[in-house]
């Protein structure tokens, strides 16, 4: 109650530092009057938009749509943008989290990391998320990881989430890793 709406809002808009704006009219917004409200809220797009990193880029517009859903087609498209593999599946990952729907997508951008440290950081995020169709394609994933204690890790976060049916295939996974201290992780 210090400031009146119209000036909450035109402080915001004076933040030169994009993210900030964006963040500063995110937390605005369910304080204005409704003739505000929609201004605030294409005052943000527009500055997540300009954003240059398309990995902050993309963060952005997703933390934008989990407030306004309506603007989850453009925060997929810029997360599809990516051209970082791991970034892109962090940002897929992430939305995954309000729209469990994009979790195939999020998967396989996964699967296209190179680098299997990273690979093993979003594959194990998403393994809590995965619906059970999605197993198979998670536990093969799995396998296909070299470093031994990557897979392993992988493998012991699938754990609990295996069907009676896949465990069998997960524990010949288990068994053919060498490293006895992995294995028996």
């Amino acid at each position: 109650n210090v400031w009146s709406p119209e000036q909450g809002l035109a402080y915001a808009l004076q933040k030169p530092d994009l993210e900030d704006k964006v963040k500063s009219l995110v937390m605005l917004v369910d304080y204005l009057p409704e003739n505000l409200k929609q201004q605030a809220l294409s005052e943000a797009l527009a500055a997540a938009r300009h954003i240059q990193d398309e990995w902050r880029r993309a963060e952005v517009l997703s933390a934008l749509a989990e407030k306004f859903p309506e603007l989850l087609p453009e925060a997929l498209a810029a997360a599809r943008q990516i051209q970082d593999k791991q970034g892109r599946a962090e940002v897929l990952s992430a939305l995954t989290d309000k729209f469990p729907e994009l979790l195939p997508e999020a998967l396989a951008a996964a699967r296209q990391i190179w680098h299997e440290g990273y690979y093993t950081q979003v594959l194990s995020a998403l393994v809590d998320k995965l619906i059970p169709e999605l197993l198979p394609e998670a536990l093969v994933a799995a396998q296909q990881i070299w470093n031994e204690r990557y897979r392993a890790q992988v493998l012991t976060a699938l754990a609990d989430q295996l069907t009676p049916e896949l465990l069998p295939e997960a524990l010949v996974a288990a068994q053919q890793i060498w490293n006895e201290r992995y294995r028996a992780q």
